[in-house]
């Protein structure tokens, strides 16, 4: 089993603001006697209640004809709950041909993977939520119990449920390799990661292995210099754009490609340290 400790850390350390009873300290103070004690304030007859009142400080000095003195409430950042989300795209996926299936199946191994291990990153007293879209009967291989699945029949509705699951979440990942997004980037939600993930053939088609089909509708010789050339420019344009996109409407995408040179089919160190960071990223977003 994988292991995210970077992340893990990252995680306890987050802010969260779901008051109830968690491990996290909440992004604002209240008035209240439950939480980290911060700091103490007068008692305000319009702001608090009585059970407010600092068990330290006497309730009835107020009244004391001789010498009225106002009693304290204790000010304290309430322990929250932090709730994840992760969100894992089957809808809009680009799709290979049968022979090429093979690299359906890397790219489904390498997200559901590194989604697994942020999700289990998670303490368990926090709130997580791991949800497939896209697909009814993809949670078969899945080693979360706590998973599910939701079919999504239209774009708008897709983008809806996004919406939707992130509105719940202190930090919300979205695993993709955004081919189907096009303008909907921009309809991404701020409090969302992107991860995009791809497999190696995306991003650059090899020399000399016939013909590969690639996008959307098209296919390349790659025994041809030329067509192979102007082939991988056209890929590594399309790739910098989605990337380049999710930055600009201020997220903090990550990029994972599939790597064979790994027996986990990706940099453990490397990707933990990434979803790490960008975890911290949020966090100073809402400071």
């Amino acid at each position: 089993m994988i292991d995210f400790h970077e992340t893990s850390r990252a995680l306890f350390d987050f802010n969260a603001d779901t008051i109830h009873t968690g491990t996290h300290i909440a992004s604002n103070p209240r008035r209240d006697r439950s939480g980290m004690t911060i700091g103490r304030a007068d008692f305000d007859f319009n702001r608090d209640s009585l059970s407010r009142i600092d068990p330290f400080s006497d309730p009835f000095s107020i009244f004391d004809e001789v010498s009225p003195e106002m009693p304290e409430v204790e000010i304290n950042m309430p322990y929250s709950s932090l709730v994840l989300n992760v969100i894992v795209d089957i809808y809009s996926l680009s799709r290979f041909p049968e022979e090429l299936k093979s690299i359906d199946e890397k790219k489904r191994r390498l997200m559901i993977d590194i989604a697994e291990c942020i999700f289990r990153a998670a303490s368990r007293d926090d709130s997580r939520l791991f949800v497939l879209l896209g697909d009814n009967d993809s949670t078969n291989d899945l080693a979360l119990e706590e998973a599910y699945s939701e079919e999504v029949g239209s774009p708008e509705g897709y983008f809806s449920r996004v919406d939707d699951i992130s509105s719940t979440g202190d930090i919300n990942f979205l695993f993709s390799d955004f081919s189907g997004f096009g303008d909907g980037i921009g309809r991404l939600p701020e409090l969302i990661v992107p991860v995009k993930y791809n497999h190696p053939i995306e991003l650059e088609l090899p020399k000399n292995a016939g013909i590969i089909p690639f996008g959307e509708t098209k296919e390349c010789n790659t025994n041809s210099p030329k067509d192979l050339k102007r082939a991988n420019q056209g890929l590594q344009r399309a790739h910098h754009l989605i990337m380049s996109s999710l930055s600009r409407t201020g997220h903090n995408p990550i990029s994972v490609v599939y790597d064979q040179a790994f027996e986990e089919g990706f940099n453990v160190t490397e990707v933990d340290g990434a979803v790490a960071e960008a975890i911290r990223d949020i966090q100073r977003q809402k400071s």
